[in-house]
């Protein structure tokens, strides 16, 4: 009996807790309703996407090898603030296949460079172009 209560217990809480999730008439969440009030750090409520970090971002070298690509990145924080950096290139040979390579980086200091090759994920046929498919600066961990 008492291991029938410790398996009915967790489950019970789980199931009214999931059942609180949404509202009753869509089955969509509840909206927040204290968004943007006196005294919300603009932070909170301001979620826009740096689009700036690309320009942070060279592409120096772009190989293609028997078992995959070799793209060297320059990346140069050029904000004042420590920053993350993630960027993702896209990778396209002649006949339309694709690879892509990623970089992650979790702290540089402002105007730290860092100069890394990074694998694509595909091997390609032939000659390949790279390009920048995504950059974006986020808060250091």
């Amino acid at each position: 009996m008492n291991r029938l209560a410790v398996l009915a217990v967790p489950a019970a809480l789980l199931a009214l807790a999931l059942s609180g999730c949404g509202s009753k008439e869509t089955g969509s969440p509840v909206p927040v309703q204290n968004q943007n009030q006196p005294g919300t750090p603009a932070a909170a409520t301001d979620t826009k996407e740096d689009t700036s970090a690309a320009s942070d971002v060279k592409i120096t070298q772009c190989l293609n090898k028997s078992y995959g690509q070799d793209v060297t990145l320059e990346v140069t924080n050029s904000t004042a603030q420590d920053q993350r950096y993630v960027v993702g290139v896209n990778i396209t040979d002649a006949s339309g296949g694709k690879s892509e390579a990623r970089f992650a980086k979790n702290r540089m200091t402002p105007g730290q460079t860092i100069t890394e090759k990074i694998p694509g994920d595909t091997p390609l046929k032939g000659e390949v172009k790279c390009e920048i498919g995504e950059a974006k600066r986020l808060p250091p961990k």
